[in-house]
């Protein structure tokens, strides 16, 4: 699974600013770094009323997807799919994603940023799975950066999150309805032997080291899928 770390702290206390020169830092080293952002406000629009992925939009079709010379852009309905799961889709060939909020992401590392003027106090006793705190007032514990210790942050990811492993080898991960189940080395080595000695059979595909399948079940007859009701399962 893509590592993903989340930087949250208090409105104004620095945390894309600080994120910036992170993962400028971090993709200096060659690594690919995607990043997602929460907000509480709701209705936003990018699309200029009028244009046509704005048309698309009013009449109810999503997503819709723009693609141009220089840039890729999605519109969509909103998601309360976990932290992890959007990595997952969004960013599948990143070797780390950072999420800017998400404190209350579950099983998710979070990096509490603080500054003295604007943080009421710090988050990360009433948190679960608080790893470091970056801050410009003094704050007692292990993993704690100033605003400018940016490399030494990129280094505390890099060495967490990013170092490879024998357990990074071979890795099979399976969703079903945007879930993911966690698999035994049993059941998860039978997969992989199984989907791969399948695909290495047919023609262009005898070395194949990376695959996504994605399997739609028919729906019963008689009943068809309520609207957002999930019918998709991925490997």
């Amino acid at each position: 699974m893509i590592p993903v770390v989340t930087f949250f702290g208090w409105h104004n206390s620095g945390k894309t600013t600080l994120l910036r020169k992170v993962i400028r830092e971090i993709r200096s080293r060659g690594y690919r770094v995607g990043i997602i952002k929460t907000t509480k406000h709701e209705a936003l629009e990018f699309d200029k009323p009028g244009s046509d992925t704005f048309l698309y939009r009013n009449d109810g079709i999503e997503p819709v997807v723009l693609v141009a010379p220089d840039q890729v852009v999605m519109f969509s309905g909103g998601s309360n799919a976990p932290l992890q799961d959007l990595a997952f889709r969004l960013f599948p060939d990143c070797h780390l994603v950072i999420g800017e909020g998400f404190k209350q992401a579950r099983g998710v590392p979070k990096i509490e940023v603080a500054r003295e003027e604007v943080s009421i106090d710090l988050l990360r006793d009433r948190l679960s799975n608080v790893v470091a705190v970056v801050t410009d007032f003094e704050v007692e514990g292990d993993n704690v950066f100033g605003f400018e210790d940016y490399r030494e942050i990129a280094d505390f990811l890099e060495q967490e999150y990013l170092t490879p492993s024998d357990a990074d080898e071979g890795e099979v991960i399976l969703l079903v309805d945007g879930r993911r189940i966690p698999l035994n080395n049993f059941v998860r080595n039978s997969l992989k032997e199984t989907v791969l000695g399948y695909i290495r059979t047919l023609k262009f595909t005898e070395r194949a080291t990376e695959v996504e399948l994605r399997i739609k079940e028919s729906q019963p007859s008689g009943r068809t899928a309520s609207p957002g009701e999930p019918d998709n399962k991925v490997l």
